[in-house]
């Protein structure tokens, strides 16, 4: 009996179509990781973004509260408020002033090194006791 030989070119072989598919899902599979790489970095890049945003907010404020400060703790502004808030504060006078003399620290002596300590003798040990 005759095969017949249309029938048997039709067929793919399992081979082929195994490779195939195996192709087909490392290039799907790699461009998947492409494409989620690229978000996160994408993402990171945002992030840093902001913190930058937000650092340069923060040195901006902190420069403006050095400012102030300086400001708040200055000798005329200080004295202005004085005047203002009527606090009836002046200078102190001399007669006001206390002043507190520190004792010179002592000088170190020149003396001989101290003799080295004796080891103290060890104390005995108890007896123990053992049960059988």
């Amino acid at each position: 009996m005759a095969t017949n030989r249309r029938r048997d070119s039709e067929t793919v072989q399992l081979g082929t179509l195994v490779r195939t598919i195996l192709a087909c899902a490392v290039i799907s599979g790699l461009g998947v990781g492409y494409v989620r790489q690229r978000s996160a970095q994408h993402e990171l890049g945002e992030q840093i973004k902001a913190l930058e945003r937000r650092r340069e907010r923060a040195e901006q404020t902190l420069a403006i509260q050095r400012v102030t400060l300086s400001t708040l703790t200055s000798r005329p502004e200080l004295l202005a408020k004085v005047r203002r808030f009527n606090l009836g504060l002046s200078n102190a006078t001399p007669s006001q002033r206390l002043y507190v003399t520190l004792p010179a620290a002592p000088a170190p002596r020149d003396r001989a090194p101290a003799a080295p300590v004796p080891p103290r003798p060890a104390a005995p040990l108890p007896a123990l006791a053992f049960r059988r």
